[in-house]
């Protein structure tokens, strides 16, 4: 039975046996299960998570709801066939009334929705020039070096020299990013603070000048995206299992909550509705023997997080930034 560890039992055995044959990868466990906001490794260990794939997850793994509908999806078929079904014509229904465009297109990936932009824009160049406004969008973007060229922006500044622009609604300081005039197409990634930021939701509303790529992991962790936008763009027929997670996602985003989305208050960070940054970077490792799971310096709630999970995490934060005081980190 997994439960959450304390530094004095906490093991790794099976989970680093087996990441020692993959030097590249980059988490601290091998995964067994994720459910609600807790996350089991093969070594018996329970953690909350506090990153939720990097706040894209906005309210739970694998909710129960979800399991009719992948039944559903089973009983249709999993193969696209090149057609435009049921799943995908319902989800543009509901997707129109949350962001109010004509046109509504679904990607399986982050990627492919930059190739399917460049196609439309019809960009007459050997390499066009990319920009974008945040880390995160960079690495994203990295896959494409080879047929891209890519600049970081200040969008509060002239922007010159590029043909396509990104942005998140937060720049890399959590500030919200503002827009200058801008005569270059510009696309808004909401992904990781999308609903999770009341009192500025006017600030990150669905203008109507931007087109809007939605990217979430709702359902289990698989990435799904929905392009917004006045002009169309093509995109290829999704299969039946992404399509009803497009569906459902819609679903669930229409019917979030606001005052449901957790504050959180901590004097060594900046709190926001929904997430908070610590003003010093946290060791992943060291939560990790308490049993708990973040990244970095960001944390994302979820209105799933319990008042124990947060027991557990103020008192972990507070040995942390105690020890770090201390300079003792290393021995702990």
């Amino acid at each position: 039975m997994s439960h959450f560890p304390n530094p004095e039992e906490y093991s790794l055995k099976q989970s680093l046996s087996h990441l020692e044959q993959l030097p590249s990868y980059t988490k601290a466990f091998i995964l067994k299960k994720a459910k609600g906001v807790y996350l089991y490794d093969i070594d018996e260990n329970k953690y909350t998570d506090f990153d939720l794939n990097k706040g894209t997850i906005f309210t739970e793994h694998s909710p129960k709801r979800l399991t009719k509908f992948i039944k559903n999806v089973l009983s249709s078929g999993l193969s696209t066939c090149g057609f435009y079904h049921k799943f995908t014509f319902k989800a543009q229904k509901y997707w129109k009334k949350i962001t109010d465009f004509n046109h509504i297109g679904f990607h399986a990936s982050f990627i492919e929705m930059i190739l399917a932009v460049i196609n439309t824009l019809d960009i007459n160049k050997a390499k066009i020039c990319i920009g974008y406004t945040t880390q995160n969008l960079y690495l994203q973007l990295l896959p494409l070096s080879n047929i891209i060229s890519l600049k970081k922006i200040n969008p509060s500044q002239e922007i010159t020299g590029i043909d396509l622009l990104l942005i998140e609604e937060f720049n890399d300081d959590l500030e919200i990013t503002k827009i200058n005039n801008s005569t270059v197409p510009i696309i808004k990634i909401h992904s990781r603070f999308l609903f999770r930021a009341q009192g500025i939701k006017k600030e990150i509303s669905f203008e109507s000048e931007y087109l809007h790529f939605i990217t979430s992991s709702p359902f289990g962790g698989k990435s799904i995206g929905i392009l917004a936008s006045n002009v169309p763009i093509d995109y290829a027929p999704a299969s039946f299992d992404d399509g009803i997670l497009y569906l459902e996602g819609a679903k669930l985003w229409s019917s979030l909550s606001l005052s449901s989305i957790i504050k959180f208050e901590h004097p060594q960070f900046d709190c926001y509705q929904g997430f908070a940054k610590s003003h010093i970077d946290l060791d992943t490792h060291f939560f990790l023997k308490r049993g708990i799971y973040l990244q970095e310096n960001i944390l994302y709630f979820s209105p799933h997080h319990t008042k124990h999970d947060f027991r557990r995490l103020k008192q972990a934060l507070n040995e942390y930034f105690t020890l770090m005081s201390n300079d003792i980190l290393d021995q702990k």
